[in-house]
């Protein structure tokens, strides 16, 4: 019967402790690094090749049955101004080109940058949620000794009260 009652007592204070607080978990948020840009040159339109004139040593039109004694290669001057127009639009388009990678290459930095913040954002928001869930638990259960020890006084000044109230009668 002792044993019962014992038992009886164990569950009753085992139903009276206080719940455990368990927070909400949001779900956890994983990206991959984006790659940088590279650029593809090969595309770039090539300027032509120029129309050129071979000169011997005399400064003579080379033909083309003695091709041995050619020495130097002569442009018209239409022809020269037309080569270094394309030099400098070529050079200019492949600058423009890489700066144009580069401005690329800054913006996949600041995504990386602001998914590596999400990411911290997230780690701080599951660490908030732990030490409140461990405040949470330490002030239930804080509440509960409170309770237990509140119940206990009273019962003791009722005991009192009564045993001096038949102390007196």
């Amino acid at each position: 019967m002792k044993k019962i009652i014992m038992m009886v007592l164990i569950a009753f204070l085992m139903a009276c402790a206080p719940a455990q607080y368990k927070p909400f978990e949001a779900p956890k948020v994983e990206f991959e690094k984006t790659a940088t840009y590279v650029l593809d040159l090969s595309k770039l339109k090539k300027p032509e090749k120029p129309n050129y004139i071979v000169l011997d040593e005399d400064m003579k039109p080379v033909t083309a049955e003695n091709p041995g004694d050619a020495k130097f290669l002569a442009f018209t001057e239409d022809e020269f101004k037309k080569i270094m127009a394309l030099s400098a639009a070529y050079n200019d388009q492949t600058k423009l080109l890489k700066d144009h990678e580069d401005l690329v290459n800054i913006y996949i930095d600041e995504i990386n940058a602001l998914k590596e913040l999400i990411v911290i954002k997230d780690q701080i928001i599951a660490q908030y949620q732990e030490l409140y869930a461990m405040s949470e638990n330490a002030y239930r259960q804080e509440r509960y000794e409170h309770k237990w020890d509140n119940a206990q006084n009273k019962i003791v000044q009722v005991i009192m009260t009564a045993g001096l109230v038949l102390l007196m009668l």
